[in-house]
């Protein structure tokens, strides 16, 4: 006679071994998530994708990626790539035979609505896009998890909601005067002169309110938050509480952020040189010139 208590257990321990998991981070841009990123790309069961909200912007000269000439982490164009290709490939056959748009949302008010601030603004198509993407990724490349650093709050909720796979979250903040500093410096790079580092600094404060709004409508049981200063001075302690939080293998911490075979869409372009994983206070200085600021924005970074 079979044993149907013993099939059963096999079967749901095969279910487990061969759940795909897609852990989001999401963040301000300069807080880190290229580092978290690359540092979760060097566990065996991983594969990252870098920003994939970015992919078709790269793919077609847009905004987004001029700084390192669209090009993949790996240095080659995304469709001479042969990682990239095989995905381009596998969605092909699928019947996606174009890349034209990888962000959900256009850039309108977050909160336009109290009931559901992304109702009717969804791009249905690109969340289905990024689903595709996801499941070419873990056919071809025989992986656990994807790791997306995206960053985007709007991107993440809409995928949350409309996806099939295991989604974690990795919710990644760094000092708000670290982030409106570096943000300012690159403002000023790219002739944004109107701007001043007060108006920065509100515009990452609300960032920061929209995502911990999103942050609320994810399971506590799918979400992990942390800190960049803790990630940059202890990175081991912080990898084992996620890897402990997100039901990953756990892993020795990097000494360098490197690229290893890396395949990643955008991230900060100091992912090209090998660097010491350590915390860097020399925004501290630039704060305290201004003596405001820096209260304030210790204030608006404990909110």
């Amino acid at each position: 006679m079979k044993n149907y208590t013993n099939y059963w257990v096999k079967n749901l321990i095969g279910n487990i071994m061969d759940k795909k998991t897609i852990i989001y981070i999401m963040s301000d841009v300069r807080s880190g998530s290229t580092l978290l990123e690359n540092i979760l790309s060097k566990s065996k069961e991983v594969i990252s994708v870098g920003e994939l909200y970015h992919l078709d912007s790269h793919l077609n000269k847009g905004k987004w990626g001029v700084t390192w000439g669209w090009r993949c982490s790996c240095g080659k164009e995304f469709q001479e790539c042969g990682f990239w290709e095989n995905i381009f490939h596998y969605l092909k056959e699928k019947g996606t035979s174009e890349i034209s748009r990888t962000e959900v949302l256009k850039r309108t008010s977050f909160f336009r609505t109290k009931a559901h601030p992304l109702k009717n603004r969804v791009n249905t198509d690109t969340v289905n896009l990024i689903n595709e993407i996801y499941t070419a990724i873990f056919n071809i490349y025989d992986c656990n998890i994807i790791v997306d650093s995206s960053k985007d709050e709007s991107q993440l909720l809409a995928l949350y909601e409309n996806t099939e796979f295991d989604l974690k979250v990795i919710y990644l903040r760094r000092d708000i005067r670290a982030v409106t500093i570096s943000k300012y410096k690159w403002a000023l790079k790219f002739g944004k002169k109107r701007l001043n580092r007060y108006k920065v600094l509100i515009f990452s404060m609300l960032k920061n309110l929209r995502q911990r709004y999103v942050l609320k409508k994810i399971d506590k049981n799918n979400k992990v938050f942390i800190r960049y200063e803790d990630l940059a001075r202890d990175t081991q302690n912080v990898l084992n509480k996620i890897t402990l939080d997100l039901q990953m293998e756990q892993m020795v911490a990097p000494i360098f952020m490197e690229l290893r075979e890396d395949h990643t869409v955008a991230g900060t372009p100091n992912r090209f040189q090998k660097r010491k994983i350590q915390y860097d206070d020399s925004w501290e200085k630039e704060s305290k010139k201004d003596v405001l600021f820096h209260f304030l924005g210790s204030l608006l970074d404990k909110l």
